[in-house]
C-alpha cells in the first residue's frame, strides 16, 4: 500500500486539528462519541465541497471538449 506523501499529510493536519477541536467542544457539552460526531460533520462538509468542485470541473471539461470539436470542424 502506498504511503501518503508529506505534502498530503501537511494538508490533512489542519483538518484533523479542526476535528479534534470540535470533538473537544462536543465532549464538553456532554456528547458521547464526540470525535465521531465531529469527524462526520466536518468530513461531510468537505465531501460536499469536493463534489461541487467535481461538478464544476465536469462542466469545464465539457466546455473544452465542445471548443475542441468546434476547432477541429474548421
Amino acid at each position: 500500500m502506498k504511503t501518503p506523501s508529506a505534502s498530503a499529510a501537511d494538508r490533512a493536519e489542519p483538518l484533523v486539528q479542526r476535528i479534534n477541536q470540535s470533538a473537544l467542544e462536543l465532549a464538553k457539552d456532554g456528547k458521547k462519541e464526540a470525535f465521531a460526531l465531529a469527524g462526520v460533520g466536518i468530513l461531510a462538509g468537505q465531501l460536499v465541497k469536493a463534489l461541487d468542485r467535481v461538478d464544476r470541473l465536469e462542466g469545464d471539461i465539457q466546455l473544452l471538449t465542445d471548443l475542441l470539436a468546434s476547432v477541429e470542424d474548421r
